[in-house]
């Protein structure tokens, strides 16, 4: 209803004031003052009608005539004139009633005047509605192109995540299974306890795709679980420590967002070392923002070779998921012979 008054005082503003001011110019003439004088009632009725019928109006258009801009214009035509010649016989039948001699005086005026009106008015509705239905339809194909190209965008998504998932695991799998086979003989319970933490982290890391949202706990847990089996492999060489404060654990974080912060101090730091390495995974909260940080004692960033490539597949991941809410960074500290990764990102509340 609202929409339909607007559209009718848009329609008086364009169809009113010139013809206002067309009588006004030629008010000296007899005819033309008395169609003047006749314009007021001419509208009232004509907005009337026009109010009336714009329901059926409207539903004709989106059903019928929507599609094609002639079937429209030819209704304009059609229906407005009606219009027109209904407040014309209104408008006698009132004049005739308070005012018969007016009546008759303007009743050729009348007459022609809300012909005028009614086609003016119909024109008018027609090029308004036309230029709405082209917003509409110009803002319905940005819709659907913005809907196509969020559809790409996650498309491309879950590929990236993929292709990140095929990084992360084949090389790690292969050097696993490899101890696990060394294993076998001698000590058959701990092959039989890695090939299970084996299975619980592949299945975490497919699990978890890109945006998922976990505990802290159960990516502490997986985190954990790949320090185990790094051990396993690297023995005495791979030490590690973990601190989460008790109250943390049920935050929600995306999946694997710690492991490859600590897979990347196993590769680049603990391996390069060649003696006694350690690993130690610390987490904390400070305000609307949750901080981890990563320490390994390897031998820093001159033999950090492929730590680059690593780090950016973990920025990248991490783009999608907070945007520029988060801050990464890697820094060695010479003094005390420590590659350090912090990340800071916002705090979500428990479910």
């Amino acid at each position: 209803m609202w929409r339909h008054l607007a559209v009718a005082a848009r329609v008086n503003l364009f169809t009113v004031i010139p013809l206002t001011l067309l009588l006004l110019l030629f008010s000296s003439r007899p005819s033309w003052a008395v169609a003047g004088r006749a314009l007021g009632l001419v509208l009232i009725f004509t907005n009337t009608n026009f109010l009336v019928l714009n329901g059926f109006y409207h539903r004709f258009w989106e059903r019928v005539a929507r599609p094609r801009a002639w079937m429209y214009a030819l209704l304009t035509l059609l229906v407005f004139p009606v219009l027109g010649a209904v407040a014309f016989l209104a408008g006698i039948v009132v004049l005739a009633l308070f005012a018969p001699e007016l009546a008759y005086q303007s009743g050729p005026a009348l007459m022609g005047t809300s012909v005028l009106v009614s086609v003016l008015y119909g024109l008018a509705v027609f090029t308004i509605e036309d230029y709405r239905r082209g917003q509409r339809t110009a803002i319905g194909e940005l819709q659907l192109a913005h809907r196509r190209e969020e559809e790409l965008r996650r498309a491309h998504k879950e590929a990236e995540v993929l292709a990140l998932h095929a990084l992360m695991k084949p090389h790690f799998v292969f050097n696993t299974l490899n101890a696990i086979t060394s294993l076998i003989h001698d000590d058959p319970t701990k092959a039989e306890d890695t090939t299970l933490r084996l299975a619980r982290l592949m299945r975490h890391i497919l699990e978890m795709g890109d945006g998922t949202m976990v505990s802290l706990e159960a990516e502490v847990a997986v985190a954990r679980a790949y320090l185990e089996i790094e051990k396993v492999r690297l023995g005495q060489r791979l030490s590690y420590e973990i601190d989460v404060p008790d109250e943390m654990l049920l935050t929600p974080v995306p999946g694997l967002l710690l492991q490859p912060l600590v897979e990347n101090a196993v590769k680049h730091g603990v391996r390069q070392r060649g003696d006694e390495g350690c690993v130690r995974l610390r987490v904390w909260a400070e305000g609307d923002h949750g901080h981890a940080e990563v320490v390994d004692n390897g031998p820093g960033f001159s033999d950090h070779k492929g730590s680059g490539r690593s780090m950016r597949l973990v920025r990248e991941r991490l783009d999608r998921i907070y945007g520029r809410d988060y801050e990464l960074t890697l820094a060695h500290d010479d003094r005390l012979g420590q590659t350090i990764v912090s990340l800071i990102f916002p705090l979500m509340p428990a479910s």
